[in-house]
């Protein structure tokens, strides 16, 4: 899924990029941990080289 370590630095950062982008839209904050959640399976999800920037394991 994310291509070893690299993969999973690149897919950590651009959670917390977009977290940080976002976290006015966190009402509850009781719910952080599910909030985070749909960035990070996003980043984790997408594929190598594309919109998360993750790069493509050499």
């Amino acid at each position: 899924m994310l291509g070893g370590p690299d993969g999973a630095q690149v897919a950590l950062r651009d959670t917390l990029i977009a977290a940080e982008a976002h976290v006015h839209a966190l009402a509850d904050p009781g719910r952080l941990v599910t909030w985070l959640y749909a960035p990070a399976r996003g980043s984790a999800y997408a594929p190598p080289g594309g919109p998360s920037g993750r790069a493509v394991a050499a």
